[in-house]
């Protein structure tokens, strides 16, 4: 697993030199904390042999990241930015992720298609929006007694009372 993981953050500087994925100055030790962070919630919960959605997946953080550390999930990126949907396919032909599939979708989008509404065990988000926004794309996605991992920064007690 750490090897893929090593191999993820040179697809991921290479990546970013042409398209900026993550911070352009973002170094080799930045990225593996992208990394640490992304597979944080491992300690707590478990993802293996569940179905995750990754809202917002740029560079693949944390969604690819879960699906490299977990790979008996199931685990759906979802990204509507080009260049970024189409980095995240290289990357998983390159890593051999088979547990991966990418859309080039927006999230509220998917919430209205019932291939994808309450298809989902868990629903991931990094850094894509306030977290009652975030909810209202994850809600439809996430089967009933799912969960929602959300990555939040220091003012996260403000969202949670919003949401």
């Amino acid at each position: 697993m750490e090897e893929k993981l090593q191999e993820f953050i040179g697809l991921v500087e290479t990546e970013n030199r042409k398209h900026n994925l993550v911070s352009r100055r973002a170094t080799p030790a930045e990225l593996w904390q992208h990394i640490e962070d992304s597979r944080r919630v491992l300690a707590w919960e478990k993802l293996s042999g569940l179905t995750l959605v990754d809202i917002g997946s740029g560079a693949g953080f944390p969604g690819l990241v879960l699906a490299i550390c977990c790979p008996t999930s199931q685990v759906t990126l979802v990204e509507s930015d080009l260049k970024k949907s189409s980095f995240l396919i290289q990357a998983s032909k390159e890593l051999e992720l088979d547990n991966v599939q990418v859309i080039r979708d927006r999230a509220e989008s998917l919430g209205r298609d019932p291939r994808y509404r309450q298809r989902f065990d868990v629903c991931s988000s990094r850094a894509v929006a306030s977290m009652r926004i975030v909810l209202e794309y994850a809600l439809p996605l996430i089967k009933i007694n799912g969960a929602a991992w959300l990555w939040k920064g220091s003012n996260y007690q403000q969202e949670i009372d919003e949401a």
